[in-house]
């Protein structure tokens, strides 16, 4: 097996990438969000110069055709933003779409190396928001998924002397292996499964 192949083998499985009908629109999403808030047009119109990069060169009725096909996909009624956003991996507010912190696990997840490549150029907005959303945890316990509760203030005090890069990797490590033991990331919580893999980090760095 080739090494490529073996990397892809033990990334763990998330559902909105593994139906071959809707990984491709679900994974093109994400990475279009990834960079910035749209609304469903420019998402759709985005879509289709990644699928198409020499679609500009086509007559405007020409692009606005293959636009309003992948518009008509994505915005339906249990199209693939909605779907996205009832798994929580997007939200939407007044047509504007944008990534969640679960989404930009997601795709950190599946697209390691454009999440990695983004985050050095820009340190992309949604890095400081994860950090923000660590620190700000609540003090003493607190019940999250699946029964657990969690001790914070003994999260706390470690994870805020991290700085967000490493934490941020960190967690993405953590992620992935509570996926590969069988959670769902589709049908979990954003806030619950972020609150998991915190508690699980901790235990490993007191062990």
């Amino acid at each position: 097996m080739s090494r490529k192949k073996a990397k892809k083998s033990n990334t763990p499985q998330i559902g909105i990438f593994i139906d071959k009908k809707s990984a491709n629109y679900n994974r093109l999403i994400l990475e279009i969000l990834f960079s910035q808030q749209m609304e469903a047009w420019q998402i759709a119109e985005a879509i289709l110069r990644k699928k198409d990069p020499n679609i500009s060169k086509e007559i405007k009725e020409v692009r606005r055709y293959h636009t309003q096909k992948i518009y008509s996909v994505i915005q339906r009624k249990n199209g693939r933003l909605e779907d996205l956003r009832n798994k929580g991996y997007i939200g939407e507010e007044n047509g504007v779409w944008n990534l969640t912190k679960k989404g930009f696990i997601a795709l950190s997840i599946e697209k390691p190396d454009l999440v990695n490549n983004e985050i050095q150029k820009n340190k992309n907005l949604l890095l400081e928001s994860f950090q923000k959303r660590i620190t700000s945890m609540p003090n003493g316990m607190a019940k999250v998924a699946l029964g657990i509760h969690i001790d914070f203030s003994e999260i706390k005090p470690y994870f805020e002397k991290v700085d967000k890069l490493s934490l941020f990797h960190m967690f993405i490590e953590e992620a992935k292996t509570l996926l590969s033991e069988g959670i769902e990331l589709d049908r979990i919580s954003e806030s619950d499964f972020e609150a998991i893999v915190m508690n699980k980090l901790s235990f490993s760095k007191k062990a």
